[in-house]
């Protein structure tokens, strides 16, 4: 038995070998020639957000009125909003704002609004802007004073906020102020409605409305920080030049049932200076008419116009259609 024993082990271990022989270069082969799929985690970093768009100065990006426009149209416009010369180093979304402002610059350009000498000159000064930038601003304004009816008007105005806050004139200027008590709301607003009566009153008897601001500024102290002079906070100004020039409201019919553009698109030339509160006791403005400019325009905003006029402009870039998707 021990014998039989000793030779079924010796014939079992050499089945064993040769099989091991057979078997270890077979998976190595497998496996060298065939590797196994990575997991996520052992992929490149780098691969998961790499983008298959490639922007090459000749990529083709869109078409305006039948013209191709490609990545290098876009080379001045780069360096001016993003300050890099390289369009390659600029993401698909980069490139769709810049598509954007190049084709609305086409289209002001072909509006033939003649000489923006002065235009220009005030938007430098107003808004600090310079070459280009300034250029189609002063543009932008003059085609949209020409094309779209708007009123110069005078106003003083109180923007009264949840709270006694800073003075601010926007709706959210501060978070509510727990200390103001009842008594403190109804003072505030009751100073205020005296404040605008007194304006009318002023105003529709020829004072400037620096003089009026300024006679609010001394006899309402208690809410001085909350006035306003065509829709900027006054602030104890002395210098009159600095609100010599009338305030331009255009048509935008998403504000036509706000109760200051809902009585201001109803003025005329000859409506008297008219009083005009807002919602819910939040302050008011006095409005005085100096001038209905462009009574045939278009009752529209810029941007609708805008869109108006982009009919023939069509994006062909793959990323830049989606990037317009997501928005």
């Amino acid at each position: 038995m021990p014998g039989f024993l000793h030779s079924k082990k010796f014939l079992g271990f050499a089945i064993f070998f040769v099989l091991l022989l057979i078997i270890v270069p077979v998976v190595f082969i497998l496996v060298t020639r065939f590797p196994t799929k990575p997991t996520a985690k052992s992929q490149n970093p780098g691969q998961e957000t790499q983008t298959s768009a490639v922007f090459e100065p000749n990529t083709e990006l869109a078409s305006f009125n039948g013209t191709p426009i490609y990545v290098k149209d876009l080379n001045a416009l780069a360096l001016e909003q993003y300050k890099v010369s390289d369009t390659k180093t600029l993401t698909a979304n980069n490139l769709y704002n810049l598509l954007n402002i190049y084709v609305e610059r086409k289209i002001l350009d072909s509006q033939n609004l003649g000489d923006i000498t002065t235009q220009i000159a005030q938007v430098e000064k107003t808004m600090g802007l310079s070459g280009d930038q300034a250029k189609y601003e002063a543009l932008r304004e003059k085609l949209t004073t020409t094309r779209t009816k708007n009123w110069s008007v005078y106003t003083i105005d109180f923007w009264l906020p949840p709270t006694n806050a800073d003075g601010s004139l926007t709706k959210d200027a501060a978070p509510v102020d727990p200390s103001q008590t009842d008594a403190d709301r109804k003072k505030l607003v009751s100073d205020v409605n005296s404040a605008l009566d007194y304006a009318q009153q002023q105003m529709q008897n020829g004072v400037s409305a620096f003089n009026v601001a300024t006679q609010i500024n001394n006899n309402y102290p208690s809410i001085a920080d909350l006035l306003g002079l065509n829709a900027n906070s006054f602030r104890n100004s002395t210098n009159p030049s600095d609100w010599s020039t009338p305030k331009i409201y255009y048509y935008d019919k998403t504000n036509a049932n706000d109760p200051f553009y809902k009585t201001l698109y109803a003025m005329t030339d000859t409506s008297p200076v008219t009083k005009v509160l807002n919602s819910d006791n939040m302050g008011g403005s006095v409005i005085k008419i100096i001038k209905v400019n462009n009574l045939n325009g278009i009752l529209d905003n810029y941007e609708n116009w805008l869109k108006g006029q982009e009919s023939n402009f069509t994006i062909t870039n793959a990323a830049l259609k989606n990037v317009k998707q997501a928005i």
